[in-house]
């Protein structure tokens, strides 16, 4: 089967000016709009049997917000696969996205030719990520219960410039070698990467929204960007067929 891999689409309806993180956000150019030309493009191009999202679906989105992405994602006719990032509200995805009075962590397995097991290692205004031994026992059972397990989550592993890894990820690792999946794809970074982690595949698709580059001299340049992953996906494997990302106009630049 072949899967397009999106991440990060900081989705909202309007955002304000409160702080330079929100200003950098207002000066982007439609997020959505972009994500239905992304999404268009790539459909139109290949035959995509499946889309992943790996968090932060919304920045600190609506109901409504959620809603809206769900409602689009409906109309491509195929399976969307989500996980929540730390920039994701829970309880008003679960409203938005699933129609349930819920909150909590977003923990779900999908029977799709693979298994796909959407684990939420994030945590709304977390930057460094969320597990806690009742999420790693969930993610534990069903590695030994399903066959053919791919992992999706929001968090990296290791520490990238700017960037901190995943807490606790020593822990969530030991539970990975015990029933190793066939890959992890993730976000947060809003750059695509590629490695492993032990033995196991892992895969980074860039952002839909923004990106950002950390300079020698401590100067931060956001930028707008998107770009999305597409893979080859078997009982043997996650295979990268093609990766895109295009950054565009600058937004902001920190000091």
């Amino acid at each position: 089967m072949r899967v397009l891999h999106l991440s990060d689409i900081h989705y909202r309806k309007s955002y304000s000016t409160k702080n330079p993180y929100e200003e950098m956000l207002s000066s982007m150019d439609s997020s959505f709009k972009r994500l239905q030309s992304v999404v268009s493009c790539v459909m139109e191009e290949n035959r995509i049997d499946l889309v992943v999202v790996t968090g932060d679906l919304c920045d600190d989105g609506s109901v409504e917000d959620y809603a809206v992405l769900k409602s689009y994602f409906d109309t491509l006719g195929i399976p969307v696969y989500v996980c929540l990032g730390n920039h994701d509200m829970h309880e008003n995805f679960y409203r938005g996205w699933c129609k349930e009075e819920k909150d909590g962590p977003y923990l779900c397995v999908f029977e799709n030719q693979m298994t796909w097991i959407c684990f939420d290692n994030a945590k709304h205004g977390y930057a460094n990520g969320f597990v806690d031994e009742m999420r790693l026992s969930w993610l534990s059972k069903q590695l030994k219960t399903y066959k053919n397990c791919i992992v999706l989550m929001h968090h990296q592993f290791e520490d990238l410039t700017g960037i901190p890894g995943l807490d606790k990820r020593t822990q969530l690792q030991d539970v990975l070698m015990q029933a190793p999946p066939l890959a992890i794809l993730n976000g947060h970074t809003h750059w695509a990467k590629s490695g492993k982690i032990e033995n196991i595949p892992y895969f980074t698709a860039p952002s839909v929204s923004f990106r950002a580059v950390n300079e020698p001299d401590g100067r931060i340049i956001f930028s707008q960007s998107q770009g999305y992953c597409i893979y080859n996906v078997n009982e043997h494997g996650v295979f990268l067929e093609k990766q895109d990302e295009i950054a565009s106009k600058e937004l902001a630049v920190w000091r």
